[in-house]
């Protein structure tokens, strides 16, 4: 039986009374917070009705409380195959472009595919890199993501050279292959894993290990015999003006980047498959006619991977699906005008990634695993898992090796489920609140 719960007693005042006891700290905080409450209130109003009036250039939308804005909606944790209520709500009162406001500063965030395209592909020139600051902690200021200018420009063109086509489809191939199989046999010690590998918190170890490295190539660089055996390597001999600094926080960005896209990506797509076990079976089957056709060594080459039609499809969706970057950071250079609205020079634009990637006009029932819908549809303008234009992530190619790499090693040796509940938030970044427990069972013989 619910039984009524009993209301706390409201002191009255009433005229001639006397105030005694806790009475008079009750109405001097009264007397000191009324005034804010109004004048909160007051600017709340004012700001949402301000959002066509002095502003009417800029995209509608409503700018939020004073100072904060809508930080907090903005970021509030929610499922990372959804928008969220903030952004929901925006799209579907001011349309694909709006504005608000993040820490003070106005932001315009644009799901519109034909405006985040222009903002991409004029990187540098109408638009600079404009990370929340607190990615440059993770990452430092010397990684490539923060470089502009002629810096960032050749040390682009360094990074590109080391990760050329030969060096990924043999050395790279080889080496990820070697590193899956140590992986999966590892695996079969074990009954319950956590697919979900936490990273963060672990740049200051990786960076002392990499400097460590740097500093030993750099002293016994005349031994290398002319081989740029690695990045660290590459970096000394063909960009020597760089600081000790800039080549680790370099090389940490780009272990960072290929460590989380293929580690997220791999547990979204068990995430998604685990739930699908129709296309879990026709991967399976895939992957075992490679395994088929080259005979007894087993070995993964370039042709195949490229031609695992399915594989691609399932990776397709996974990155469309589990919207691993949601969102892109730049600020304006100049004054931008674009259909009408002027955005005005150092504003911050965000382009939303997952909004694209979750809109019913590009694709059918978006809010769906259907990594079928890739064999019909091959490419869409909505989908841009990698960024775009010059600052398109540079190990795109090397990250999806990796997860069909990962994928099949994975499939051809066991089947699994979840353990308990969990599912992926974008916290901003995707996460799993329980590190996605898994239990798994070795299939009945090794085949990979």
């Amino acid at each position: 039986m619910l039984l009524p719960v009993e209301q706390p007693e409201i002191p009255i005042l009433k005229a001639g009374s006397q105030i005694t006891g806790a009475d008079p700290v009750i109405l001097l905080l009264t007397v000191l917070l009324a005034p804010i409450i109004v004048i909160l209130l007051v600017s709340r109003l004012w700001i949402t009705e301000k959002k066509n009036g002095g502003d009417s250039k800029l995209p509608p939308g409503d700018k939020g409380w004073p100072i904060v804005g809508s930080t907090f909606s903005l970021f509030k944790p929610h499922p990372a195959t959804t928008l969220g209520d903030f952004l929901n709500l925006q799209l579907s009162r001011y349309g694909k472009i709006f504005s608000t406001s993040y820490l003070g500063r106005t932001l315009v965030i644009s799901a519109d595919p034909e405006f985040n395209r222009f903002v991409l592909q004029n990187e540098l020139r109408l638009f600079q890199n404009d990370l929340p600051s607190h990615i440059k902690t993770i990452l430092g200021e010397g990684n490539l993501s923060f470089m502009t200018g002629e810096t960032y420009k050749s040390t682009k063109s360094l990074v590109l050279g080391f990760f050329n086509s030969w060096q990924i489809q043999t050395r790279f191939l080889a080496e990820v292959e070697e590193a899956a199989k140590r992986v999966m046999t590892s695996w079969r010690q074990k009954s319950l894993i956590l697919a979900n590998e936490e990273l963060s918190k672990a740049r200051n170890f990786i960076f002392s290990i990499v400097k460590i490295k740097a500093e030993d190539r750099k002293r016994n660089s005349d031994k290398m015999d002319g081989k740029e055996s690695d990045l660290i390597q590459y970096h000394l001999k063909n960009n020597p003006s760089l600081s000790m600094q800039s080549i680790c926080d370099s090389v940490i960005g780009l272990i960072f980047a290929t460590l989380f896209n293929t580690q997220i990506s791999v547990a979204l797509a068990m995430y998604f498959l685990g739930q699908c076990p129709k296309a879990l079976q026709q991967l399976r089957e895939e992957f075992q006619q490679k395994m088929n056709d080259t005979g007894t060594t087993g070995k993964l080459t370039w042709d195949d991977y490229k031609n695992m039609e399915f594989c691609q499809s399932v990776i397709n969706e996974t990155l469309r699906f589990g919207n691993i970057v949601p969102g892109l950071w730049r600020k304006t250079l100049s004054d931008i005008d674009f259909k009408g609205y002027t955005i005005p020079q150092g504003t911050t634009v965000m382009t939303n990634i997952a909004a694209m990637h979750l809109d019913p006009s590009a694709f059918e029932n978006p809010n769906i695993f259907d990594p079928w819908r890739w064999l019909v549809m091959k490419k869409s303008n909505n989908w841009m898992p990698f960024g775009g234009g010059v600052r398109q992530c540079n190990g795109s190619e090397i990250a999806r090796m990796e997860i069909a790499v990962f994928l099949r090693h994975l499939i051809l040796n066991y089947n699994w489920e979840l353990d308990e509940p969990d599912h992926p938030i974008a916290f901003p970044l995707i996460t799993f609140p329980k590190d996605l427990p898994i239990r798994i069972h070795p299939l009945v013989e090794k085949t990979a």
